[in-house]
């Protein structure tokens, strides 16, 4: 697809960062005192996206914003949706463990535009799950992503925030569990 086919919100997802953003610099997070993150360039539509990656500035937005995964507006309490099912993972926290992801949320109309253009969600059925009245918390995420693995070797400040993420409450968590396991393929008992 050339650079004009491209269009964010309708064939890519506002989140995916593009060949013009790769600058980046470190700065002092605005949400989490005391701690150093990376910066990315920003300009969305300018050059060539990267689908398996997220700008992480967007990507914050995101998450602390409650805009869309896909075409980046704030989507309103009523009409928040996540894919539980194949995203996030769960995190041991003192107490137990939560369901924590790393993801922005959808408008109802973006998630099933997702779910049809996207390859991730397309190939393993996934559904929208609404978002729960407890927004949870938002914490740092210290680990570089996949794509951005390159510049955390030159950069190499333990401790770095690279992204953030956003850790749910008990029941939002139980309810992944539950659909992720209704999710799992029934096993022949037979040998």
């Amino acid at each position: 697809m050339n650079e004009s086919a491209w269009r964010i919100g309708k064939n890519i997802p506002w989140v995916v960062p593009w060949s013009e953003e790769e600058a980046f610099a470190v700065r002092e997070s605005p949400i989490f005192p005391g701690l150093l993150e990376l910066t990315q360039a920003e300009r969305p539509g300018v050059g060539q996206p990267a689908p398996a990656g997220m700008n992480i500035m967007r990507q914050r937005l995101g998450v602390i914003e409650h805009r869309c995964h896909v075409c980046g507006e704030v989507t309103p309490a009523n009409d928040r949706f996540l894919f539980p099912v194949v995203t996030g993972a769960f995190l041991k926290i003192p107490g137990g463990a939560r369901y924590v992801s790393h993801l922005p949320p959808t408008h109802t109309a973006c998630a099933d535009l997702a779910q049809r253009l996207c390859p991730h969600l397309k190939s393993r059925y996934a559904k929208p799950v609404r978002f729960p009245h407890d927004n949870g918390f938002v914490s740092p995420e210290r680990s570089a992503p996949e794509n951005l693995r390159h510049v955390a070797e030159r950069i190499a400040l333990p401790g770095l925030v690279y992204g953030y993420y956003r850790v749910f409450g008990e029941g939002f968590t139980r309810l992944v569990r539950r659909l992720r396991h209704d999710q799992e393929p029934i096993r022949d008992g037979g040998g």
